[in-house]
């Protein structure tokens, strides 16, 4: 007699399972439980797809303990926690130190680390001081017409009360 005989669980057939409509029914619902978790839209997406992904190779293991939408989170939810870890171990990926070094190349010179002559910064134009110009008085005298505002508010000046004070 076996020792389990006992312990038999209903196993539901994966067959049941519908892993077309998936997208359908579960994609919605998977991407604000991931979203609300990690802030980034294409983290997330990615991250549905490994889910259904994921999903379509374990089918097999399904025990059918319970819906399909719950299994599907918590196959999401150790993809989660997968990102999580990788975040806090402090490692950066290959890529990630590849890309940030490519970015270091483009605009440092590799031989002594200082700027390349087409990123140094250029001097400011000497600029004739904008309220002495006859052309943006105008322009701007037109934007305070235009919205009948006056100067005074289109700079949020407050009014300054014309009451004398004694001392």
């Amino acid at each position: 007699m076996p020792a389990n005989k006992g312990l038999e669980v209903k196993v539901e057939n994966p067959a049941t399972l519908d892993p077309k409509k998936w997208v359908d029914r579960h994609a919605d619902y998977l991407f604000k439980y991931a979203i609300m978790r990690i802030h980034d839209q294409d983290l997330v997406k990615d991250l549905v797809q490994e889910t259904f992904l994921a999903g379509l190779n374990g089918l097999i293991g399904f025990a059918g303990k319970s819906t399909e939408r719950t299994w599907l989170t918590a196959i999401l939810k150790y993809k989660i926690i997968d990102i999580y870890r990788r975040e806090s171990s402090g490692l950066a990926s290959i890529n990630e130190i590849e890309h940030e070094a490519a970015i270091q190349d483009d605009f440092f010179e590799t031989a002594n680390g200082h700027w390349k002559n087409e990123y140094l910064h250029k001097p400011f134009e000497q600029v004739q001081d904008p309220l002495h110009d006859k052309e943006f008085n105008k322009d701007f005298y037109k934007a305070g017409i235009r919205t009948q505002i006056s100067f005074g508010e289109l700079f949020g000046l407050p009014i300054i009360p014309t009451t004398e004070f004694v001392d």
